[in-house]
């Protein structure tokens, strides 16, 4: 398993990678984790781009990752790299084209995609045009061409990503969904204890986001949407570091992962707007704590909500839509309902062994 970002255990990209690792060992293949980078250091984690700090970072977005990556694990033997995303792809390409080695690039999403939300949002002077963001994401999406013009086999985490896929390069990736593991919903305070530390009252409705990109996830346009909610609705933020005036915004900043099962469960209802969504795991441990669901239209959302059953679909940067779907999925707390035998990590690596011997 490899991939060119951090391995971070409550990462996105990496918890993926541990769960689907773990059902396949399960199933006797023998994994190895390989990474570009390894911050905390953990063990059984090899990693090939640490030593590019301060100035030397901009080597991570050039066509140097390959040599660093290919000289890493020279002399190993494998069946198959299986890169998470095509910017890992295209470090394994060098080595894969030398050896022989079977590629299968996993899709989280396209950089092309979020490049395309990234330039509306700057159209609607929602954000500045900043030129390491655009430097990077044009240097991702050129690796990307590279890796569809010479990689043939591809997964995809959902639907959408797949659509994005045919769109952008007419390829069509086999689907291997995202997943829930219900071992890790655990709860460590009462909710109205957790109530209590968060000053909210008891008849107080709380909306509860989590993420690590505003703009992305549509933040900005749900805190248009609470202006226009009623004085008793309030909004939890978790995963920013930033400062957020408003009143009706408690911001917690980030949480272990473990950690937020207590928030999905006091939530009245769990709002993620995104402006560009490939999957959004968020959502369904949400709904394993029985909390409705507000997503964007045009995301994989449209995968993991349906109206009236588990939550509501808003329309993308309109907080009118954000707000209606709001107050409307409050009244399902409690109620929803979720077929989360469909996102189940044993039946994705099942399919993944399908593709792997497919090769």
């Amino acid at each position: 398993m490899h991939a060119a970002g951090p391995f971070f255990e409550e990462g996105g990209v990496s918890r993926v990678v541990i769960e689907l690792s773990r059902e396949l060992r399960l199933k006797g293949v023998d994994v190895d984790f390989i990474f570009g980078t390894n911050p905390e250091n953990y063990p059984n984690v090899d990693s090939y781009l640490d030593f590019l700090k301060g100035p030397l970072k901009i080597i991570k977005h050039s066509s140097l990752t390959g040599l660093l990556f290919s000289n890493k694990i020279t002399g190993r033997k494998y069946d198959v790299i299986h890169s998470h995303t095509p910017e890992a792809a295209f470090d394994s390409l060098k080595f894969s084209s030398k050896t022989k080695t079977k590629t299968l690039v996993h899709l989280h999403g396209f950089d092309k995609g979020l490049y395309e939300e990234w330039l509306k949002e700057i159209n609607l002077n929602r954000l500045q045009n900043d030129f390491f963001t655009n430097y990077y994401l044009r240097k991702s999406i050129s690796k990307g061409d590279k890796v569809f013009d010479e990689c043939e086999n591809f997964c995809a985490i959902s639907r959408s990503v797949i659509v994005e896929a045919e769109k952008f390069y007419s390829k069509t990736p086999s689907l291997v969904y995202n997943a829930f593991n219900p071992e890790e919903k655990k709860f460590s305070i009462s909710q109205s204890a957790l109530r209590k530390k968060l000053g909210v009252g008891k008849d107080e409705k709380i909306v509860l986001f989590v993420g690590n990109n505003g703009w992305r996830k549509g933040l900005p346009y749900l805190l248009d949407a609470m202006k226009i909610l009623p004085s008793n609705y309030r909004l939890v933020v978790i995963g920013l570091n930033e400062t957020i005036n408003n009143k009706k915004v408690i911001n917690i900043g980030c949480l272990p992962h473990t950690a937020l099962f207590d928030y999905y469960a006091l939530a009245d209802v769990f709002c993620m707007p995104s402006l560009y969504e490939p999957f959004g795991l968020v959502y369904l441990e949400a709904q394993s704590c029985e909390t409705p669901c507000v997503g964007s239209f045009g995301t994989a959302a449209e995968e993991l909500i349906t109206d009236k059953r588990n939550g509501f679909l808003a329309k993308k940067r309109d907080f009118q839509s954000i707000a209606d779907s709001i107050e409307k999925a409050v009244e399902l707390k409690g109620k929803i309902k979720t077929d989360f035998k469909k996102f189940s990590w044993e039946k994705s690596a099942k399919e993944l062994l399908k593709i792997y011997d497919s090769l």
